[in-house]
């Protein structure tokens, strides 16, 4: 949990792009607050009230969440070096740093997960879901974990660099850029949201695709009585988005097996594994292919590939 403190309004009046989607203020702070900041309420003497009321409602807060989202035990930590800056602004057309690109040693994860508004009037219970991005879904609430803080757990585990790819036009071009960095990606898929047309068409767009590099995962919540009642329909929406991979199964695609948190943690880490042993698999495999065509073309050139080194130097002789 983080509670930001806004304590000066932005400048020019807007904030950093990285931030706009999560929330930063509260109905029951001061209403001048959000507009003025902190640090205009403890200026002014008329706002005391104001300020002992934002201090005493924050700390409740803080309290409340500790209670009720218990953090696991930290892994490791990334160094500060490897940490992108969320604030620096992207130039459009820029090409993303060479982290962002790919990286064996980083592993990208895509949440299938529809936002909490999208799915009113498809299932009843949205407690599990929420109004930002899928990386705040907990497919086993009332389970505190997150899926995005339990994938980071998985990643700080096995001194991978966490990263997240956005479910938008771009998906399948960022896809095929990163089998080539040879780089994992895990796909967390919401058997619910999938069946939305947004959710839907992309996957379908996905299974048209042959990446070795990628995984998909799909949690059960078997102590939810609507995913329990609506079982074949959410399998069947499954298969109307991933036609091809939900009849071949390919490696690294597990339709129904994921049961629980503890299947869910365990699943991703093997798979995690798995998805990086077959690319690193495929990257020697291209390599071979490149020597037996180099080896191919000495032979055409008469090259022997038994003979020693030819150096000769101005000294004369040849060595």
């Amino acid at each position: 949990m983080i509670f930001p403190v806004l304590w000066v309004p932005p400048q020019g009046g807007k904030f950093p792009e990285a931030i706009t989607s999560f929330q930063y203020t509260h109905d029951d702070f001061p209403s001048d607050y959000p507009k003025e900041g902190l640090r205009y309420l403890m200026k002014l003497s008329r706002y005391k009230d104001d300020y002992e009321q934002f201090v005493s409602r924050l700390a409740r807060k803080l309290v409340d969440a500790a209670r009720t989202s218990p953090l696991p035990d930290l892994q490791g930590v990334r160094a500060l070096t490897e940490v992108p800056s969320a604030f620096q602004a992207a130039r459009a057309g820029a090409m993303p740093g060479a982290s962002e690109q790919g990286d064996p040693n980083n592993v990208y994860f895509v949440f299938v997960v529809a936002r909490r508004g999208e799915l009113e009037g498809l299932r009843t219970s949205l407690d599990g879901y929420h109004e930002q991005t899928g990386w705040f879904w907990r497919p086993y609430y009332p389970d505190v974990d997150t899926v995005g803080l339990l994938a980071q757990e998985i990643a700080s585990r096995l001194k991978l660099r966490y990263r997240e790819v956005d479910l938008d036009q771009s998906l399948l071009g960022r896809l095929r850029d990163l089998e080539r960095a040879k780089a994992a990606v895990i796909f967390v898929a919401d058997a619910w949201s999938v069946r939305l047309g947004r959710y839907a068409d992309t996957m379908r767009r996905y299974d048209e695709e042959t990446l070795v590099n990628c995984a998909v995962l799909v949690p059960w919540n078997d102590a939810d009585p609507e995913t329990t009642t609506q079982q074949e329909a959410l399998k069947q929406a499954l298969q109307t988005a991933f036609p091809r991979k939900f009849i071949l199964r390919p490696p690294g695609h597990h339709w129904d097996s994921i049961r629980s948190l503890k299947d869910l943690r365990e699943k991703l880490e093997k798979v995690l594994n798995e998805v990086r042993m077959t690319v690193s698999q495929m990257a020697e495999a291209q390599r071979k292919a490149v020597s037996v065509e180099l080896t191919k073309e000495a032979r055409q050139q008469g090259i022997s590939l038994n003979a020693s080194p030819n150096l000769t130097g101005p000294i004369g002789g040849s060595r």
